[in-house]
């Protein structure tokens, strides 16, 4: 991606840029959502979650 970005410049690289940072972000997110399901935040003794 850097290779491929490096040489832009102005509008075009802001876009390219902008694109490749969602993309990853949409990449983190989905991997933090099925990490969500298997993890569980822990509980106390009382049955209540932990804060």
């Amino acid at each position: 991606m850097m290779d491929r970005i490096s040489n832009l410049s102005g509008t075009a690289f802001d876009k390219a840029y902008i694109k490749a940072m969602v993309r990853d972000h949409k990449k983190v997110g989905k991997a933090f959502a099925q990490d969500g399901k298997v993890w569980r935040r822990p509980r106390n003794n009382n049955g209540r979650n932990f804060t």
